[in-house]
Order: structure tokens, then C-alpha cells, then sequence
């Protein structure tokens, strides 16, 4: 394994409360370590850091998910910068 593989996993593991040895490359944040809301965000800032990346993308896309789902519960955004203006009854 790597030196960058080895930190990266060692980053996962201690954010997830685990053992190294039980992070591997395949391991999924989500469907493997249950890692999502607030540690998710938590775990992808100090990634962000730690590992000095750009995740600006990854940032847009949740942002869309979630204005998907609120708009699918019948919340409507005043603008681009998804302020919500009113929930539709």
C-alpha cells in the first residue's frame, strides 16, 4: 500500500472511529461504514485540508441532491442560492 493510500485510509478510520485495518480501498463511506450528515461533512472538510484537494464538485452535487429532495417535498427556492421562499401545501 502506498504512503498516500496508507494516510488516506488512517484519515477514514479515525474519523469513522475504526481500525485501519478494517478501512480498505474498497471500503464505501456510506453503504460499509455508515458515514453520512454531519460526519460526512465533517470527514470531507478535513479531507479537504489534510489532503490539500478541491472538492467544490463534490459540494455542488450534494447541494443539487438536496434541493431535489426538499423541491420533491413540495418546498419551491426563491433563487439560485436555494433561500427558501415558501412551502407549497
Amino acid at each position: 500500500m502506498g504512503t498516500q493510500e496508507g494516510h488516506t485510509i488512517y484519515v477514514i478510520a479515525h474519523a469513522a472511529g475504526l481500525s485501519a485495518a478494517s478501512v480498505t480501498p474498497g471500503t464505501r463511506l456510506l453503504q460499509d461504514i455508515r458515514m453520512d450528515g454531519d460526519d460526512a461533512v465533517d470527514f470531507f472538510k478535513t479531507f479537504e485540508k489534510k489532503f490539500n484537494v478541491d472538492l467544490v464538485r463534490l459540494w455542488e452535487h450534494c447541494i443539487t441532491i438536496s434541493l431535489r429532495r426538499e423541491s420533491s417535498r413540495g418546498y419551491r427556492f426563491a433563487d439560485s442560492k436555494s433561500r427558501l421562499s415558501s412551502r407549497t401545501l
